[in-house]
């Protein structure tokens, strides 16, 4: 296990220029999904759509968003972009989740600043996964938005995407006042061996980069 807190996921330059980009996106809520499993049915492999939160509620689980694992001991906020593979493998008897799925379309205006951004910063592709500092009030929302979600009119869908904004709000709120607890799992070490010498790879993630690590061992014949 790998524990990493640090100031932030990004740097602040990346996180203006994704609120820049959200500020200005055409965002359409497209569906909001809650499920209960248990350590024996996990969701395996799962290609997200679209762009989707991922927030879990209620005990320990492993969460990883392509080659990227997390560990979460009660509450975990996440995000994938469209393609990412979610895998949630619960720890415990029972694990409740949200997955939140929205889409962004480009501004009637202003174009070419929403692209200059966009090279900064793509919030709907970024990938990251961190402990919320209120973990009560990201589960209550959502609570909130799916019961609206589910008796579908004009509406509760007004009052599902309102809150779906707020969501955002108080996730960058977060990002951009630092201090998150992120939580990452080690892979195992892998090694190959060969008739002369033995070629360890020991791999993890950091801040959402590959890191590896090659160690070659000299074999006496």
């Amino acid at each position: 296990m790998y524990t990493n807190k640090k100031t932030a996921n990004f740097s602040k330059r990346e996180i203006v220029a994704a609120i820049q980009v959200w500020n200005q996106s055409a965002i359409s809520l497209l569906d909001i999904r809650h499920n209960l499993i248990s350590s024996e049915e996990d969701l395996y492999g799962y290609q997200l759509p679209v762009s989707t939160f991922v927030y879990t509620i209620g005990g320990k689980a492993e969460v990883s968003l392509g080659d990227t694992s997390y560990s979460v001991e009660r509450f975990g906020l996440f995000h994938g972009g469209k393609g990412t593979e979610l895998t949630i493998h619960p720890r415990c008897d029972w694990l409740e989740y949200y997955l939140v799925m929205y889409k962004a379309g480009e501004p009637p205006f202003h174009k070419v600043e929403y692209v200059q951004l966009l090279e900064q910063a793509n919030p709907f592709q970024q990938q990251y996964g961190f402990v919320p500092g209120n973990p009560i009030f990201f589960a209550e929302e959502l609570r909130k938005m799916y019961e609206k979600w589910k008796v579908p009119s004009h509406l509760n869908l007004l009052y599902s995407k309102s809150v779906f904004f707020r969501f955002v709000y108080e996730i960058y709120e977060e990002l951009e006042q630092g201090d998150i607890n992120v939580k990452i799992r080690i892979p195992n070490i892998v090694h190959v061996t060969f008739p002369s010498y033995k070629l360890y790879r020991y791999s993890f993630c950091y801040n959402h980069f590959e890191v590896i690590i090659m160690t070659e061992i000299i074999i006496n014949n």
